[in-house]
């Protein structure tokens, strides 16, 4: 009688370890991404035997993640033109995790920076310092008796096309130009993934004599 229930309490216990294996298992292969600041928590070597492990590709954004919410993004907005701004707006969208296949999980729009012009205008030289893991920028200005949004809307995409998996360092922006052709400048500083973080890619992009547009607005 007693060897009979040792082994029905064996079997009970060895069908609830499986059920907790499983329970595991689905756990972690259904979780679609793991946040930077806990993927160290999540490496290949510390899930159960037999369970579904992340992809490669998965692997290498969860690291690059890490190492860029370990920097900062230098921002410098500069203006030249010969016309007094009614408004500027900095915005940025984070990556906040990976799904299988490498891409990003993004997270919502964010006004980094706003500044409307009163009475000592906005300032012609602006020195920002953002997190590192933005991975999306856009940038609206107005002006003043001028041109309605001479630029608005985003700059900088780095999930698509051939900038796709690329790291922000700086960006510099630009207005110039006068009160009804108002230019802006892009200078952008990025690492790739071949790069060995002393010489980063620069990209470079200007508008002259600029449109009249809506706003633009996440």
């Amino acid at each position: 009688m007693k060897n009979t229930k040792r082994t029905v309490t064996s079997i009970a216990a060895a069908i609830l370890t499986m059920a907790c294996m499983a329970s595991t298992c689905a756990a972690v292969s259904a979780n679609e991404f793991i946040p930077p600041a806990k993927a160290a928590a999540a490496s290949a070597s510390d899930m159960t035997d037999g369970c579904q492990m992340h992809t490669r590709e998965y692997d290498l954004t969860i690291e690059r993640l890490n190492k860029m919410c370990s920097r900062s993004i230098d921002v410098k907005i500069t203006h030249n033109g010969f016309y007094r701004q009614k408004s500027i707006k900095l915005y940025g969208r984070k990556a906040i995790g990976a799904k299988e296949d490498g891409s990003y999980i993004l997270g919502s729009w964010e006004l980094i920076d706003s500044r409307k012009d009163n009475a000592k205008g906005i300032s012609n030289n602006i020195d920002l310092h953002i997190d590192g893991d933005y991975v999306m920028l856009a940038y609206s200005f107005d002006i003043v008796w001028g041109t309605d949004f001479p630029y608005s809307g985003v700059f900088w995409d780095a999930t698509r096309g051939d900038k796709k998996g690329a790291e922000l360092k700086s960006v510099e922006i630009t207005t110039d130009g006068t009160i009804r052709n108002a230019d802006i400048e892009f200078e952008i500083q990025y690492y790739k993934s071949d790069n060995n973080y002393n010489h980063p890619y620069i990209f470079g992009q200007k508008f002259v004599n600029c449109d009249s547009h809506s706003e633009w607005k996440p």
